[in-house]
């Protein structure tokens, strides 16, 4: 190849590759976003899933986005208590959770 043109295209090359040119053509198009990594909230832990956008010509991911589910919160259901007898224990008016384990729950001895 002729100098010249050598030197012409080592030009052109670094011209371009400084300007923040690429020889790539192909631009990325989305598709709909897609839920990933999903973690179900708790009563007291937050969840999370990112939501994720690939090019839909050739799969390349082009967004992602974590998302927080905030923490549920308790679901609570109240019960009445039961007065403790000579025979046996009573409890408190009590509260129970309907999606985990927690209670309020507290014996009364029984009588003496």
């Amino acid at each position: 190849m002729n100098l010249n043109i050598r030197v012409a295209v080592l030009f052109l090359t670094i011209v371009l590759s400084t300007s923040g040119c690429t020889f790539n053509v192909h631009k990325h198009m989305g598709g709909l976003p897609v839920e990933e990594n999903r973690i179900e909230p708790t009563c007291t832990e937050d969840g999370s899933y990112d939501s994720v956008v690939y090019c839909v010509d050739d799969g390349v991911e082009i967004s992602r986005e974590h998302i927080i589910l905030p923490s549920l919160g308790h679901d609570l259901v109240d019960h009445q208590g039961k007065e403790a007898t000579y025979e046996e224990d009573g409890y408190l008016p009590y509260a129970t959770c309907s999606r985990c384990d927690y209670t309020t729950y507290q014996t009364i001895p029984k009588k003496q």
